[in-house]
C-alpha cells in the first residue's frame, strides 16, 4: 500500500473508530449546523436559553428538549428518560460543555440527543449567546382553525421514538432507525401520521406523529383510518392553539392544545 493511501486509511479509522474516552470535535454552533450529518457525534459549549415541559412520548418513554444557543446559532437539544426528569441539573442560564451530543436530523431539521456516550458539564465560561428576532419568531404560538387538509399520509414508525421509518427493507425481519440509530424487528413496527394543513390565516403547517394524532383527537392511526370522516370534521370544526418551529421555509406543530369554541 503506498503511503499517501495509508495515512487516508489511518485517518478514516481514527475518525469512524472513535472510542467511549474519546471526544468528537468542536465547532461553531452556526457552522456546525450546516456540515454535522445524522447519527455523528459532535461537541459544543453552548447557553441554555431555555427548558422545555416534561413530555411522554408514544412509546411511554419520558422526554424533554432544551433550547441551546452559543453566539453563531441555536438548536434544540433533547434528553430521555432520567436525563429528561432531572434535566441533568442544568437551567436557563447555565453555560454547558457538551461532549459527544448525537446528531438528528428529522425533516431537514437538525437537532442534537444525548446519548449514554455524551457527557455534559457546567461551565463557567461566559456564553453571550443572544437568539435574534429571526430565532425568537421562530418559535412561537398560534391560535387558529383548520381550513384545508391538503396531505393525509401514513408511514411505519420506530418502536423507539416513533419517528418515520425510512429504509427499511421488507426482505428482512430486523432494521435500524435512521433517526434514533436504535435496532428493531419488523413486527414491531409502529403505524403514524403526517398532516399538511392550511390555517384561517393560510399559513401552511405541518404536523407529525403525536401532534397529528392530537390534531385529529384520536389516540392512534387505527381510529383515524376507521373513523376518517368524523376525524375531517373534528379538523374544521376545533380551534387550537398551538406550538410551532418556523425553520427552512416549514411551519412544523411541536405541541397542539384545543379551545373552547
Amino acid at each position: 500500500m503506498c503511503p499517501e493511501m495509508s495515512g487516508s486509511r489511518q485517518l478514516f479509522n481514527s475518525v469512524c473508530c472513535m472510542s467511549k474516552d474519546e471526544v468528537s470535535p468542536t465547532y461553531p454552533l452556526g457552522e456546525k449546523k450546516h456540515v454535522m450529518q445524522a447519527n455523528t457525534e459532535v461537541t459544543m459549549t453552548a447557553k441554555v436559553m431555555s427548558v422545555g415541559d416534561l413530555k411522554t412520548a408514544k412509546t411511554g418513554t419520558k422526554y424533554r428538549i432544551l433550547h441551546i444557543a452559543d453566539e453563531t446559532g441555536s438548536l434544540d437539544l433533547k434528553l430521555w428518560n432520567n436525563d429528561a426528569e432531572t434535566k441533568c441539573g442544568l437551567s436557563e442560564g447555565h453555560t454547558i460543555l457538551a461532549q459527544n451530543l448525537k446528531v438528528s436530523v428529522y425533516h431537514n431539521i437538525r437537532s442534537v440527543i444525548k446519548s449514554f456516550k455524551t457527557t455534559i458539564t457546567k461551565v463557567d465560561e461566559v456564553c453571550n449567546a443572544t437568539l435574534s428576532p429571526e430565532q425568537t419568531s421562530s418559535r412561537s404560538a398560534i391560535e387558529c382553525s383548520i381550513k384545508a387538509v391538503k396531505e393525509f399520509s401514513f408511514y411505519n414508525s420506530c418502536p423507539t421514538c416513533n419517528k418515520k421509518v425510512i429504509s427499511h427493507d421488507d426482505n428482512k425481519c430486523f432494521g435500524k432507525c435512521d433517526s434514533c440509530n436504535s435496532y428493531y424487528n419488523k413486527s414491531m413496527l409502529g403505524s403514524t401520521c403526517r398532516l399538511a394543513l392550511q390555517s384561517e390565516h393560510d399559513e401552511s403547517l405541518l404536523a407529525f406523529g403525536q401532534q397529528a394524532l392530537q390534531i385529529c383527537a384520536v389516540t392512534n392511526v387505527t381510529e383515524v383510518k376507521d373513523n376518517m370522516e368524523e376525524v375531517m370534521q373534528t379538523i374544521f370544526s376545533t380551534r387550537y392553539r398551538l406550538a410551532v418551529n418556523r425553520r427552512n421555509n416549514q411551519t412544523i406543530i411541536s405541541d397542539v392544545t384545543t379551545l373552547d369554541v
